[in-house]
Order: structure tokens, then sequence, then C-alpha cells
């Protein structure tokens, strides 16, 4: 019975990751069939400019506002399903594949309701590849950006492990002392409680 959940979950998973499969799919074939419409209005608007012989009148004008209306249609947002393939390649500890898929969302998608996801797990991946002044960049656009959320919070002690590796003890120490006092989960606050007693104890 134990592990009837985990099997069902894996199935889940499996089922979600087809689902959102299919949706890029889709996506993917809406922004093509775009692609093309744009083509066929460009060569539309080419051949009405020949014929008319317009000049460079109001009427081409507005020619030129209705050639740029589709270029100002709303990007599709590919961001879950960019955060989904960085996350199965951090799993996997490809850290650097991984990273440039955070990185990918972070830049390309800068109002993506999965920002903090995609930062968060580019600093990891970039501690993980031991690029610690990288790391640090992003930390400290997490603490600038998202001062208040548990994954600044989290990865505040990354930031902390950096300084200890750089034997920068008293920062470490700020740092834990920082993250205990100023976020309330408790599995948070305790870890940073631990990593600060543990240099307390050397």
């Amino acid at each position: 019975m134990e592990f009837s959940g985990y099997f069902n979950s894996g199935w889940e998973l499996k089922r979600e990751a087809k689902i959102l499969q299919e949706k890029l799919e889709d996506s993917e074939f809406r922004a093509s069939l775009l692609q093309h419409q744009m083509k066929d209005l460009e060569q539309t608007v080419a051949s009405e400019i020949s014929k008319e012989k317009l000049n460079r009148s109001e009427t081409f004008r507005d020619l030129g506002l209705n050639l740029r209306a589709p270029a100002s249609i709303e990007q599709l947002d590919f961001s879950a399903v960019i955060l989904e393939r960085g996350k199965k390649y951090f799993s996997s500890g490809k850290y650097e594949v991984a990273g440039k898929e955070f990185e990918k969302l972070k830049n390309q998608f800068p109002a993506s309701a999965f920002q903090i996801q995609a930062r968060f797990f580019l600093a990891e991946s970039l501690y993980l590849q031991r690029d610690f002044k990288k790391c640090t960049e992003v930390i400290d656009e997490m603490v600038l950006q998202y001062p208040d959320h548990e994954l600044t919070g989290f990865i505040l002690l990354r930031l902390g492990q950096i300084s200890e590796h750089n034997n920068q003890i008293e920062e470490a120490q700020e740092i834990y002392r920082t993250v205990a006092t100023h976020f309330s989960q408790k599995p948070l606050k305790d870890q940073a409680l631990t990593l600060l007693k543990s240099l307390e104890i050397q």
C-alpha cells in the first residue's frame, strides 16, 4: 500500500508531462501559423504598394502601422515548459544544461510567475558547479527583487556557505543570523540556526 501512492504519482507526472508537451506543440504550431500569416500580409502589402504606387503619405503610414500590428501580439508564454525542462535536467545532475534553461526563462519571460523559481534553481545550478561569482550575482538579484520570499531565504544559506568556503566566517555567521531572524518559516529558521551553531562550535 505504501508504494501505491508512489506509482500513482509517477503516472500523474507522466500524464502532466504529456499535457505540457501537447501544449508546447500547440503553441509552436500557433507561432508558426502567425509567421506564415505575417509573410502573407507582407506580400499582400508589397503587391498593393506596387499596384497603387503609393507615396509617403498618411495612407502609407497607416499601412505601415498595420504591417507592424502582428508583431505586437503578446509573446506566447512557454515559461512553465522551460521551468519543468530545467528541473528535469537539474534532477539528473546536468547542472550546466539546467542553468541554461533557467537563464532562458529569466531573460525571455521577465513577467512570468515562475521567475523566482527560475532564479533559485539557476543559483543552485551555479553553486553546484562551484561558479560562486555568478551564483552570488543571482542571489543579489533575488534579495533585491524578492527580499521576503522563502526561496530567497534558502538561497541566502548558500551565500553563507560561499562565505564559509572563502574563509569569511564572520560574514557567514551574519548571513545565518539574518535568515534566522528575518524569515518565519520553521524549516528555514532551523537550518539557518544549525549552520550558525556549526560555525560557533569550530
